[in-house]
């Protein structure tokens, strides 16, 4: 029956959501990984307990928000500044980055799919703004509502893709 093909199939997406949302990027734990340890090595006992402190939070917001079908607006922010703050510490904080929301509803109102954003401002840190030669890089994240849609947009001034592949 058509109905049960469309509820399976409906299921199936969700669990493919769900696989999806699970998985943190293997290159990006190692590359913390590796920072913590060059923290060690440089015998900066501080800056290593400060940065596995926000990694330790990172894991902890991953795990928490992957296992729910929707995260408030509120969630979202903190996950991806959390996720940026620590970028920008393992960066050498050559870049800077912001993210705001522009709407007259309360932030804990609006609901979107969890850690839908942080691939796309991986993909911009790593591609645009790690490989910028000269000046600081820069990120902003900005929702905002348009009509009954919650608009997000993520903008660097990186090098751009086609840069980035050379």
């Amino acid at each position: 029956d058509e109905h049960e093909k469309l509820v399976t199939q409906k299921k199936l997406s969700e669990l493919e959501q769900m696989a999806f949302r699970s998985q943190m990027n293997p290159h990006f734990i190692f590359n913390c990984l590796n920072s913590i340890q060059q923290y060690i090595f440089s015998k900066s006992v501080i800056d290593a307990n400060r940065f596995i402190t926000g990694f330790s939070s990172l894991i902890r917001q991953t795990l928490d928000l992957s296992s729910k079908k929707f995260i408030t607006l509120e969630e979202e922010m903190k996950y991806l500044t959390t996720y940026l703050k620590l970028e920008h510490t393992r960066f050498e904080e050559n870049f800077e980055y912001e993210v705001t929301a522009e709407t007259d509803l309360p932030l804990d109102q609006l609901f979107l799919p969890p850690l839908l954003l942080q691939p796309f401002v991986e993909n911009a840190i790593r591609h645009g703004i790690r490989n910028m030669e000269k000046g600081i890089g820069h990120l902003s994240i900005k929702f905002y509502l348009e009509e009954n849609y919650l608009i997000a947009v993520v903008m660097d001034n990186g090098i751009g893709i086609d840069a980035s592949l050379k």
